[in-house]
């Protein structure tokens, strides 16, 4: 559901990070594993604060439901910040999509597509890094992990476990090892055995 964010009195500059919700793991297919969900993009924003609206609706995106047998994991929900008018009008300022769900056979799903700028964004500075793909290395413009993949940024590993979040030292995501839940943003990963489904993704 929208929450609301109430811009703190005094405040000179105002920074979003958002982050979309990871894909799920796909199911076994009875030959090979199922695929690791992508990671969601991410998203971040600063401006100076009078040119934001007193009052704004957030948008908490989740990881997608892992797939059974032969099934592709689900694709996460992406991230949002809403201008709420009195109208009932909502107007998208700004996203961090979500990442695909994998594939049965091994393939990776995809990740979220970074944002693209809009007149809101002119008022300040944005960046925005596609997600991760899952089964494959980390590439180096995020903190996130697709599912399945042993090793994130700066030498973090998911351990064969659930995936993890982190901001100290450094800001790392892990995504699931085989049908374990992503970390924040991360994909899960894929089923390697019958009856069990893919991990959700973070």
């Amino acid at each position: 559901t929208n929450q609301s964010w109430i811009k703190p009195q005094g405040a000179s500059f105002v920074f979003f990070t958002l982050i979309g919700g990871g894909g799920g793991g796909a199911g076994w297919n009875g030959v090979d594993p199922g695929g690791g969900g992508g990671s969601g993009a991410v998203t971040n924003f600063m401006c100076p604060a009078f040119l934001i609206p007193d009052q704004l609706a957030v948008m908490v995106g989740t990881g997608g439901a892992g797939g059974g047998n032969g099934a592709s994991g689900v694709v996460g929900r992406e991230s949002s910040i809403y201008y709420d008018v009195k109208a009932k009008e909502a107007y998208l300022l700004l996203y961090a999509n979500p990442g695909s769900g994998g594939l049965p056979g091994a393939s990776g799903g995809g990740g979220g597509n970074a944002m693209n700028p809009s007149p809101f964004t002119a008022t300040g500075f944005l960046n925005s890094s596609a997600g991760a793909t899952g089964e494959v290395n980390t590439p180096s413009e995020t903190f996130l992990t697709g599912g399945t993949t042993s090793q994130a940024n700066y030498g973090y590993f998911n351990n064969a476990g659930p995936g993890y979040f982190q901001m100290q030292p450094i800001i790392v995501s892990t995504g699931g090892a085989y049908s374990k839940k992503g970390g924040v943003g991360s994909g899960g990963g894929g089923s390697a055995s019958d009856g069990v489904n893919g991990g959700a993704g973070g």
